[in-house]
């Protein structure tokens, strides 16, 4: 003999498939938002670490994140500074490559990775990269002082710089002879 299943039966065992399929929705839900809770802590951890000097535990805080959002340029930038910070350029320059293929209008991403060739001795790329991020925020001003300038052995510097001390002395002189 068959079992058939009553009309009660069948609309019951709907319900409750249904209802099923709804809290395993739910529960993928809940687990999105722990993923995005997560994604958000360890944003923050891995800035604190920076911030602390403890590069490298930042650096596995970012990779976290990484796994979690690829596309978010600011930890890929994020990663690269810490990597920077620990003598990790060539990686470095990885990172700042794929921030700025995410986001291309990250004006600090690209004077930062102006600084990185500068300091391995490629000012050619260096000053692409600077004026790139002087495009984008023309006033943007990378960050270095004008006795650690890392394009001041390009003849072009050399010429801008001559042509303003010059010009300093001259308004100099003037101002003396006007007193």
């Amino acid at each position: 003999m068959r079992y058939e299943p009553s009309p009660v039966s069948r609309y019951v065992a709907i319900e409750l498939r249904d209802y099923c399929d709804n809290v395993f929705a739910g529960l993928e839900q809940i687990a999105n938002i722990i993923d995005i809770i997560s994604l958000f802590g360890r944003q923050t951890k891995g800035r604190a670490l920076g911030m602390l000097g403890r590069y490298k535990e930042a650096i596995e805080c970012y990779d976290k994140v990484l796994e979690i959002g690829p596309n978010l340029a600011e930890e890929w930038f994020n990663k690269g500074m810490a990597l920077v910070a620990s003598g990790k350029a060539e990686e470095a320059l990885g990172c700042l490559a794929i921030a700025l293929e995410i986001d291309t209008q990250d004006a600090r991403a690209w004077s930062n990775k102006g600084q990185l060739f500068a300091k391995m001795g490629n000012q050619e790329e260096a000053l692409i990269c600077y004026d790139k991020a002087l495009e984008i925020d023309p006033n943007h001003v990378p960050d270095w002082s004008e006795d650690d300038t890392p394009l001041a052995e390009l003849p072009e510097y050399i010429e801008a710089k001559s042509a303003a001390d010059g010009q300093e002395q001259e308004q100099g002189q003037q101002q003396e002879q006007g007193q």
